[in-house]
């Protein structure tokens, strides 16, 4: 049975990803792709096409990655498949982020939160909230970086599901609450030092050290442990961000990431433009509303 195949599948492949086993991960997306397109399913190459984009988006290939998206979303706008619209336009805002491009980022990025509150997407809507609330503090606009991110703070907290947002929500908080007087960075990182979550990996707690000594500089140790944690996952689970943040924290020259896979010829045949894409997104939007 084909949809028992491609939910079970894709499962162990997000598995993987979560674990930042990212060549095992795509292997599974490519296979399940390939077939995907053989038999004509287009919901399962949408989402197949996405889950590839982020192991490549995982690695910093972004221009890679932003094809892979462009494929989900000209699928969602064929079929009328809202869901997979809106999720592709988080993801595309956050490989625009990622990339500099802030402004577009935070314009995809808004329309992807309209359509999820427009279909009720709840677990999404939360998780583009606070990707759009670190554009915001990025961009020095503390004041909607702070709503966006209580809001998606309280979502996550109701739903427990996506914890991964909510401790991103709770050191943005931290670093908002500090940087708007209303708490000490010692109080905001003496908070931080007690977080201690039964799911945290290496990963969880290398960004709370991280947080911790640039709250507080004082906080030399942390700023050690951190270093020690994102060296090892740069090791033994090399993403782009770990990679990165070893290197910044060790003074020393950003290795390139393992390379993947090349992407499957079933999303580089055809080259949308995700301008295009985008305004149609747009205009549906502004039909649904």
């Amino acid at each position: 049975d084909w949809s028992l195949l491609v939910r079970t599948r894709s499962s162990v492949g997000f598995v993987y990803m979560l674990q930042r086993q990212i060549g095992a991960a795509v292997e599974v997306f490519h296979e399940l792709l390939v077939r995907a397109a053989e038999i004509g399913d287009r919901r399962s190459m949408a989402k197949l096409a996405r889950e590839i984009g982020r192991c490549h988006q995982l690695m910093g290939n972004l221009p890679g990655a932003l094809r892979c998206y462009a494929l989900q979303l000209a699928i969602g706008l064929e079929l009328g498949e809202r869901r997979d619209l809106s999720v592709g336009l988080g993801f595309v805002a956050s490989a625009y982020a990622q990339q500099g491009d802030l402004e577009l980022a935070g314009q995809v990025g808004e329309l992807a939160i309209t359509l999820c509150d427009s279909i009720r997407l709840v677990y999404w809507s939360c998780e583009f909230r606070q990707d759009l609330a670190q554009l915001r503090f990025a961009q020095g606009r503390i004041r909607e970086a702070a709503a966006l991110n209580d809001e998606a703070l309280r979502t996550s907290q109701t739903l427990g599901t996506n914890k991964a947002v909510q401790l991103a929500a709770l050191l943005l908080r931290a670093r908002l609450r500090v940087l708007s007087g209303e708490q000490t960075a010692g109080a905001a990182a003496a908070e931080l030092a007690a977080l201690d979550e039964e799911w945290f990996d290496e990963e969880q707690r290398a960004l709370i050290d991280d947080a911790l000594w640039q709250l507080d500089p004082a906080r030399t140790a942390s700023r050690a442990a951190a270093a020690r944690r994102y060296a090892a996952l740069a090791t033994l689970r090399p993403t782009a961000q770990s990679l990165g943040r070893s290197a910044e924290l060790a003074g020393s020259q950003q290795q390139a990431p393992p390379p993947l896979p090349e992407i499957p010829e079933v999303i580089t045949r055809r080259r949308y433009e995700l301008a295009d894409l985008i305004e149609q997104a747009e205009a549906l939007v502004g039909a649904v509303a």
